[in-house]
């Protein structure tokens, strides 16, 4: 789309606003965390082992008497959220370092730049908001045994007169309450329905029998093998991030430098140019060093061990100090150019493979938040006004720019209107004689 910049901007605007609208979401979701209340001990029924009621509840527990109430809720928002934050940041943080584009128009460079300030922001939530998330303890519904439980139930709510000043006198007086049994609204009594969520309404929390792959076993076997490659996946995009950090350093504070660093395209163009300029410029240093250091063979044995701190005199680290940073860069460049798109295509994998397995699907497109929109909509205000200010704050070479574009314009069309008016006065002159 490069050379289409408008159909550029609306497609580039579109993943900006949602992404950016992710992001805004990350924010409250760790703002409104709360953790877990302490487990309270609940006394169940002696099930044994191998009973064949199994058969009609999939996911009775057996072989214990006791188990620890926790009422608490997945937020399944989090995963979306942390795939689309996450990969919009590692894709548009190597664009702002790697487009000349965005570095040459300062307002549209400005918006990136705030947007990706916002991304980083939302990263660093969903990141560390998204692991809280497998920490949830496990929940239970009490059910009575002479009716299964549905297989998936949307929240009704329990009265708070069921509740008698702890879990386990609240559940047991439930089931040896004909009266309050009645009351409940489905067969099993749900804990966890007394929950709420930032962004939901309490109606809208579901509570689903596990069992096949979601069983306890497999979520146990697939959160061992989520947290064994959580580590890599973090500290791979720790380590891409970091890079292109230090690249957008490297641009912001100028130093006299012989590697175009505003256009990195031209790194590769002008890499014969730039290898000699180098070996040159530590040529010139070595030579500037030699000289700064005695070289009288009667006093070379006792000036040596001094020479080499001559090298941080202020007058020879201006020679070395300027080749070790493009040096530097040139290293940075290269493996962000490595790292970070296999970063996206390694992440991308995993947080799709981890969705994947997390579960069936249960929420549909008409279920996106009405409120995205309206964030959406703001994000592109905010974006315009700052873009309405690109003559006030562009450089003296945009604006040179933007003056000989806009004359080779106005020589365009005053040439199109001379061919036009001249081609009026001819049909003119037709229509008269």
């Amino acid at each position: 789309m490069r050379w289409r910049g408008w159909l550029a901007d609306v497609f580039l605007g579109t993943g900006a606003t949602y992404a950016g609208t992710a992001a805004i979401q990350a924010f409250i979701l760790l703002g409104s965390y709360h953790k877990a209340p302490p487990p309270a001990p609940v006394t169940i029924p002696y099930v044994p082992d191998g009973t064949n009621l199994t058969s009609v509840f999939p996911s009775l527990i057996s072989g214990i008497t006791e188990v620890s109430v926790q009422p608490s809720v997945l937020e399944l928002d989090i995963d979306a959220v942390l795939a689309i934050v996450v990969t919009g940041y590692l894709a548009f943080l190597p664009l702002q370092c790697w487009s000349g584009s965005f570095l040459y128009r300062r307002a549209k460079y400005v918006v990136i730049f705030l947007w990706n300030i916002l991304m980083l922001a939302g990263t660093i939530c969903a990141l560390t908001y998204w692991p809280l998330q497998q920490r949830k303890p496990t929940q239970y519904m009490f059910c009575n045994p002479q009716y299964p439980p549905f297989d998936e139930i949307s929240n009704d709510g329990w009265q708070s007169n069921l509740w008698k000043s702890s879990w386990n006198s609240t559940i047991w007086g439930i089931f040896s309450n004909t009266s309050s049994l009645i009351e409940l609204e489905s067969i099993c009594f749900y804990p966890c329905f007394n929950t709420t969520q930032t962004l939901r309404q309490q109606s809208a929390l579901e509570a689903h029998v596990v069992k096949g792959d979601l069983s306890h076993s497999s979520r146990k076997g697939l959160l061992a093998k989520v947290t064994y490659s959580q580590g890599y996946i973090y500290g791979l995009i720790a380590l891409s991030v970091a890079l292109n950090m230090l690249h957008l350093a490297f641009q912001i504070f100028h130093y006299p430098s012989r590697i175009p660093l505003r256009y990195v395209s031209a790194v590769w163009r002008d890499r014969g140019s730039i290898y000699r300029g180098l070996k040159e410029d530590f040529q010139n240093s070595r030579n500037k060093i030699r000289e700064s250091i005695c070289t009288d063979p009667l006093r070379l044995r006792t000036i040596r061990p001094l020479g080499i701190w001559k090298i941080f005199h202020a007058r020879i680290i201006e020679t070395w100090i300027y080749p070790v940073f493009d040096v530097v860069f040139l290293i940075i460049l290269f493996f962000s150019v490595v790292v970070s798109p296999f970063t996206v295509i390694a992440f991308v994998t995993w947080i799709e493979w981890y969705i994947h397995n997390d579960g069936p699907p249960q929420e549909h497109i008409e279920q996106v938040g009405q409120w995205s929109p309206l964030v959406a909509l703001g994000l592109v205000i905010l974006s315009g006004g700052i873009l309405r200010l690109k003559y006030y704050i562009a450089s003296l070479e945009e604006l040179d720019h933007e003056i000989s574009k806009g004359e080779a314009r106005l020589q365009e069309l005053r040439s199109l209107r001379n061919y036009r008016d001249a081609k009026r006065t001819h049909h003119s002159g037709l229509v008269s004689s």
